[in-house]
Order: structure tokens, then C-alpha cells, then sequence
């Protein structure tokens, strides 16, 4: 992110609008909030489905999973998802799976 400003901003062709567009919207990016679910992953099969899962739904900017600590962490938009829609979609994968899913948090 920060080699990704420097090169932007640093580009003389760009306006002073157009590096406040840039600069708003790098700081959204790092505003985005993360919610991070408890599941019962075992194997890369696993995390790969719910990356791809997850992946699909509108407003998930970053999905991250740890086997070792069987934890998904997701980074979002606020106003185009929620943590309630990401874990309705897990709880689908998981019963289907057979796989534990903690409450939504």
C-alpha cells in the first residue's frame, strides 16, 4: 500500500484532484473493517473453499485463512456486506462440510 502511494502520488501527470482521489481512497482502503470467524478448518481444501466462498460475496475486499488457529479473517466494506451474510454463508459450508462454526461475532 505504501509503494502503491508513493508511485501514485508521486506521478508528476497527476492533478491535485486526482491525488485526492487517490490519497481518500487509500485511507478507505485502510479503514475497512475486519471480522474474524472461528471455524473448523482442516485441511487446504477447506480454506480454499471458503476463500472462494467468501470470496464471491459483494463488499469482501481480503479473505484470510489460518489452519493452525482455524480462524478466517475477512476484511470488508461496510454498506455492501455484513458479518451476518459472510456467516450465513460459512454456516452453509460448514453443514454441508460437516465442519464446527463458531457464533457470528
Amino acid at each position: 500500500l505504501k509503494l502503491c502511494k508513493k508511485r501514485l502520488l508521486g506521478l508528476p501527470q497527476l492533478r491535485d484532484a486526482e491525488r485526492l482521489i487517490v490519497a481518500s481512497t487509500i485511507q478507505e482502503l485502510r479503514a475497512m473493517p475486519e471480522v474474524v470467524f472461528s471455524v473448523g478448518m482442516t485441511c487446504e481444501g477447506c480454506s480454499g473453499a471458503i476463500e472462494r466462498i467468501l470470496g464471491k460475496i459483494e463488499g469482501v475486499q481480503k479473505v484470510a485463512c489460518d489452519l493452525e488457529k482455524k480462524e478466517v479473517a475477512v476484511e470488508y466494506e461496510e454498506g455492501k456486506t455484513e458479518p451476518s451474510a459472510m456467516h450465513e454463508k460459512l454456516q452453509k459450508w460448514a453443514t454441508a462440510a460437516g465442519k464446527e462454526l463458531g457464533p457470528c461475532p
